[in-house]
């Protein structure tokens, strides 16, 4: 199936707007998704430090998941914040991406890297593949979101909208934590029409 739409999510944590994860998520044209992750891989008995993950103390992750199972953790179990924006990108592109990420996937499983802050984090390990020009938002990854909007690539600021109604049009946690997760193909659907109903298409 084709690759109708991309959303990248984002999970603020630590208490700072600086801070968050973010991952991306491919939506088909069947209806189903698709997520991706990139952690840093944590051993038995490691907890993750920012400031040790900026000395190669962790090895590089990518975690390809339904998008119930990384959705409902943070929403429903973890009690973060999850906000989901679109990605403005060609149907040519949405696909390169993410064969590129595959690419990088397959790559990473046959030459192990490490994770690090600065430069192999989770969002401008993304950002690298997609092409995009280096920005502190990618390191204080927070911000990305932010930065999106100003370039583009996250819709709204050419009509005249500004970031922080993107932002809470954006906000999904607690729709996210009330929807039916009896099985992930339920859930796919269900997000679909929240992400619908969120983000209209354009008449």
């Amino acid at each position: 199936a084709g690759i109708a739409r991309v959303w990248l999510m984002v999970e603020p944590f630590g208490g700072s707007d600086a801070i968050a994860h973010t991952l991306v998520l491919f939506e088909f044209a069947n209806g189903r998704f698709l997520a991706l992750t990139i952690e840093a891989r944590k051993e038995e008995g490691e907890t993750y430090s920012a400031l040790r993950g900026a000395f190669n103390t962790y090895e590089l992750l990518y975690l390809w998941a339904e998008a119930r199972d990384v959705l409902v953790r943070r929403a429903r179990y973890l009690k973060h914040g999850v906000y989901l924006y679109p990605l403005d990108l060609p149907e040519a592109e949405r696909r390169a991406f993410l064969g590129a990420l595959a690419d990088k996937t397959a790559a990473l499983k046959a030459r192990p890297r490490f994770y690090n802050t600065l430069f192999s984090n989770c969002t401008n390990e993304l950002a690298k593949t997609a092409g995009l020009a280096w920005d502190p938002a990618f390191i204080l990854t927070g911000f990305a979101p932010r930065h999106l909007w100003q370039t583009g690539m996250i819709p709204g600021r050419a009509a005249g909208q500004d970031f922080e109604s993107v932002r809470a049009q954006a906000d999904m946690a607690g729709a996210i934590d009330a929807l039916p997760d009896e099985s992930p193909a339920v859930f796919d659907r269900a997000l679909l029409d929240l992400l619908d109903r969120r983000f209209p298409a354009d008449p």
